[in-house]
């Protein structure tokens, strides 16, 4: 006999299903669909309980003392009463299937708070071979506290259409949803937003995203309430907190330590305070990776108080910077330059280190394998995380840091002694003003500045004449180029300007100590080499998306020392002429997605120290004619490497 108070599996079903109604209904009047979706689903909910009361009163029932004859006697008719159940629940199946086909994308969402593993298992679903192959696009990105809408509606563009024309770095807000749905329309898509702080946000995105059948939409977010509002009718996982035994399996992996030492009941302790978040405990295991005395990790246990569960993880996050050796602490504080939830390149980061003489070579290595070396440790302590992997390896292509870390200070005393910023610029009027407060910090020698909102025009003032001291700088906005630009910067050595320039012209000279260039999204209208080949020290130089002409002229005695060039998307680019004398000393060599591009430059036979040739995405007649046999062969085949790649 069954105890009264333990629910069937049929009352705990009504029970879930009048739950998950009263839910749906309740929001019903931010769409009128709901409501009406609401309204068909109930009325299936009755017809399957009018379905579940009839077994139970003609099929399921059993007289008491009925004899087994009586059973047979009875058995033809239950089978009939089975069959017209059968024709019932085929035509609730029919209605269910109908609804869901007037109810196409699904909004999943992953809630909780910081540390619990949100977007892990996000990437984990996102990055599943199964996952990639049963959707037509995919897109993955990260909300910051302070959305920028066009960058992530063109983030998410670029994702889910390799062949995006270059219009949309010039559409606003409204053009760019319009060209979302209508490339994702028809499609089955799968869009993660990584991190939504508030229902605006998604408010603002959601009409971008078609209602395809199939399509899924994944948020991650600290906040319940947002995860209801995108989508009260679908999934919300909430991860759990790690067990303790859990949480000391997952800190035995991340310290490189046997399940059962002499180390586990001190472990255990620590575990314990670490209160079940898997951020916190990963973290930990990167400190004790080092460490294998007891005295050691009781040190180590002394310096993690027991607290709220968001404030564990901000513990545990300075403790392992103040376990960083001593070379690696610059370092790491200077991923703080770059903006929330970015994806940071490995190259461009490792360049910039290099620059500012944070990493040194070493015996054997070169200075880049040297930062590579020091990311890779970095990683190695959980400090950082990998946000995309190189093509067939291990090592990351794409870092970020942990979103508990917070380098954001109000101190003006801090800024006395700054030496690298970046400086998120408010827009007033058609002017920026540079923040008063960091007046003291015109000596530093790197600066980023980044708009708030990276559609706004031109930075006609930003450049302040006291920046003299100037080695790093990096533009992220339409510019202007002003007469004075070189002269105030004399000793910049990196500069990596992104946006347009005022009238498509780049300045008459750069500053002439720069040793690297980075130029994007400039689409100049005349050739820039002419200019920049002028520049004697430079050593690396990389144009995307910089050039809209068709002819361009490295000419002789150009580019002196240049080591290293990359040139990609100048899809109008025709025809591109090396001159002998021309790039004497360069060494490795990209060209990436220059459809119109006909040839290599005939004058590459010149470039003796050329050690590495890279085509990436060319077509493939192009690639024709550097191969063995081909038209460009004779050009190229003294150059010890050449890869070529394409989708």
């Amino acid at each position: 006999m069954r105890h009264p108070s333990t629910r069937s599996p049929i009352s705990e079903t009504s029970c879930i299903e009048e739950k998950f109604l009263n839910i749906a209904d309740s929001n019903h009047n931010q769409d009128s669909g709901i409501g009406i979706w609401v309204s068909d689903v109930r009325e299936i909910a009755y017809d399957v309980d009018d379905v579940i009361d009839v077994f139970l009163r003609k099929v399921a029932y059993k007289e008491e003392g009925e004899s087994s004859f009586m059973r047979y006697v009875h058995k033809p008719k239950k089978i009939l009463n089975i069959n017209k159940l059968r024709k019932k629940m085929e035509t609730i199946f029919s209605k269910l299937e109908d609804i869901s086909k007037r109810r196409k994308r699904y909004d999943v969402s992953i809630y909780g708070m910081g540390g619990l593993g949100k977007t892990t298992i996000a990437k984990e679903v996102y990055n599943h071979h199964i996952i990639k192959n049963h959707f037509d696009c995919y897109a993955w990105t990260s909300i910051s506290q302070q959305m920028s809408t066009r960058e992530v509606l063109k983030e998410i563009i670029r994702e889910v259409n390799t062949q995006a024309s270059t219009d949309i770095w010039d559409m606003n807000e409204v053009e760019l949803v319009r060209n979302l749905f209508r490339f994702l329309g028809g499609k089955r898509y799968l869009v993660v937003l990584d991190d939504v702080w508030n229902t605006t946000d998604w408010d603002i995105l959601k009409p971008a995203f078609p209602d395809s059948r199939g399509s899924k939409v994944m948020l991650s977010t600290r906040n319940e309430e947002i995860a209801i509002h995108a989508d009260p009718m679908s999934f919300h996982l909430k991860p759990r907190f790690l067990t303790d035994n859990e949480g000391w399996e997952l800190l035995c992996r991340k310290a490189l330590i046997p399940l059962s030492s002499d180390l586990e009941e001190c472990g255990r302790r620590m575990v314990k305070k670490c209160g079940g978040l898997p951020l916190a405990i990963i973290v930990l295991g990167g400190i004790l990776q080092s460490k294998r005395s007891l005295g050691e990790w009781e040190n180590v246990s002394k310096k993690i108080g027991i607290s709220g569960h968001e404030s564990r993880v901000l513990s545990i996050l300075s403790l392992s910077y103040e376990e960083l050796p001593y070379h690696l602490k610059p370092l790491f504080l200077y991923l703080g330059l770059f903006p929330e939830d970015s994806n940071i390149r490995v190259k461009k980061l490792v360049r910039m280190w290099m620059v500012e003489r944070l990493i040194i070579e070493q015996k054997g290595e070169t200075i880049e394998e040297v930062g590579r070396q020091c990311l890779d440790e970095l990683i190695h302590r959980c400090m950082v995380q990998i946000s995309e992997k190189r093509l067939g390896e291990e090592r990351a292509k794409t870092c970020r840091l942990h979103d508990k870390i917070d380098f954001s200070s109000s101190s003006s005393s801090v800024f006395l002694k700054l030496r690298r910023c970046a400086i998120h610029v408010e827009e007033k009027g058609k002017q920026y003003v540079f923040p008063k407060h960091l007046t003291p910090c015109l000596q530093l020698p790197t600066a980023i500045f980044i708009p708030k909102d990276l559609s706004t025009k031109y930075c006609p003032n930003i450049m302040h004449k006291d920046f003299k001291s100037l080695k790093v700088l990096e533009f992220q906005c339409e510019l202007k180029p002003e007469k004075e630009f070189c002269g105030v910067v004399r000793k910049l050595k990196n500069l990596h300007l992104s946006g347009k320039f005022k009238k498509g012209k780049l300045p008459s000279q750069f500053p002439s100590n720069l040793i690297k260039l980075t130029l994007d999204y400039t689409y100049f209208s005349e050739d820039p080499m002419p200019t920049l080949e002028k520049l004697q020290h430079l050593l690396f130089l990389k144009l995307y998306d910089s050039y809209l002409g068709k002819e361009m002229v490295c000419s002789a005695k150009g580019f002196p020392k240049l080591q290293n060039l990359q040139i990609g998307y100048s899809n109008q680019l025709e025809e591109w002429t090396v001159e002998e004398g021309a790039m004497p000393c360069l060494t490795k060599c990209l060209i990436e997605d220059c459809k119109e591009l006909k040839m290599v430059p005939q004058g590459f036979r010149f470039l003796i120290m050329l050690q590495e040739l890279k085509i990436f995405y060319m077509p493939k007649s192009f690639e024709q004619r550097v191969k063995e046999g081909g038209e460009d062969w004779q050009t190229v085949q003294h150059i010890p490497s050449i890869i070529i790649y394409s989708e």
